[in-house]
């Protein structure tokens, strides 16, 4: 006999599929809006300071890229 090929009832993720929840690393431009919204002096390009990225984390709970 030969097999038979039965698709799965409920829907597989794949690895590779994006979800649509929020990602927890934000964006330099993100930290560079924040920090500029929130009174920190902070340039338009360059490093992030750890004390800006610091106070990021702290107000958003999110990581600083």
């Amino acid at each position: 006999m030969t097999a038979q090929y039965r698709a799965p009832t409920t829907r597989e993720h794949s690895v590779n599929e994006t979800t649509e929840t929020p990602t927890l690393t934000a964006t330099p431009k993100e930290v560079r809006a924040w920090a500029k919204e929130n009174g920190h002096d902070v340039g338009d390009r360059g490093r992030i300071s750890k004390e800006i990225k610091a106070a990021f984390q702290a107000a958003t709970g999110r990581l600083a890229a």
